[in-house]
Order: structure tokens, then sequence, then C-alpha cells
């Protein structure tokens, strides 16, 4: 587990320098806040979504909004998932 994490953090490590060169990376205790959060999907989305928002503003934002930005879209994610989760049972046990 404690390897796949690493691996896992290391991977989202690099697409961040990929996306955002001249942005700092978020610290390490950040990125184990998100993976114990969300799964991997939902930060790579969330670090997507980040990219998309720092392109249209020619990059002009500070790492701190940077955290803040992914974080909120990564638990707007979580959030949907967990309301689709709770509507497919709900479904199920009408049945």
């Amino acid at each position: 587990m404690q390897t796949e994490l690493l691996e896992t953090t290391h991977r989202l490590k690099e697409t961040w320098g990929l996306l955002f060169p001249k942005a700092a990376t978020p610290e390490d205790y950040q990125w184990t806040l998100w993976l114990v959060l969300h799964d991997a999907s939902t930060v790579k989305e969330g670090i997507a979504e980040l990219a998309k928002k720092y392109h249209k503003v020619n990059a002009r934002m500070d790492a701190d909004y940077m955290v803040r930005f992914a974080s909120s879209v990564m638990n707007r994610i979580h959030d949907a998932k967990k309301q689709e989760v709770t509507e497919v049972v709900s479904c199920q046990t009408t049945m």
C-alpha cells in the first residue's frame, strides 16, 4: 500500500511539473492528503481542471491558490461520485 502511494504520488508530481513548469510543486503532505481523501482518478481530474484554469489565466496563479482550486475541484468530484452511489443504492433498495 505504501509503495503504491509513493508511486502514485511520484507520477502525479511528474504530471504537475509538466503541466505547470513555472509553478511550485505542492509539498508531500498535500499529495498524501489528496490521496487519502480521494482516489487517484479524482486527483488527476482535479489537476486537469486546474490546468485548464491555469492556462486560461495565462499562468497568473500563486501556489496557494493552485492548491486550493485543485482541492475544491477534487471535493466537488468526490461529492458527485458519492451522490451517484447514494442514488444507485437508493434505487436498488426501492426495487
